[in-house]
């Protein structure tokens, strides 16, 4: 017998399979995979196309990963800083494209303030 469940709506049925949703996908999906930051959702209703549906609902998609962030702090005994390196900084070229931005913004912050 199968014992997953949708992690939103509790639901597991054939009619709408689960499917496995990566937190933080993109370029941190092998890291959603090596910290468990992996729900199963209905394939569907509440993965991608139903009202709720984490790729259709923005509302949806930050508590979820509210709930990967949370977790992930508590079993990994991470500092919201240790989270933030896990999500940005993933390879050199966000870390590159991290440096960029805080730059072009302090750039900014300094322009501003002598006009």
């Amino acid at each position: 017998m199968n014992d997953k469940r949708c992690f939103l709506c509790g639901r597991n049925d054939t009619g709408d399979p689960l499917e496995r949703h990566h937190i933080f996908g993109g370029a941190n999906r092998k890291k959603s995979e090596k910290y468990g930051l992996v729900v199963y959702l209905c394939g569907n209703r509440c993965h991608r196309n139903g009202r709720g549906a984490v790729h259709k609902n923005g509302d949806q998609m930050r508590r979820l990963r509210r709930y990967g962030q949370l977790k992930a702090m508590e079993e990994q005994r991470w500092t919201e800083a240790d989270f933030r390196r896990f999500v940005y900084l993933h390879n050199r070229t966000s870390l590159f494209f991290f440096f960029l931005n805080f730059l072009l913004s302090f750039s900014m912050l300094h322009l501003l303030n002598y006009r």
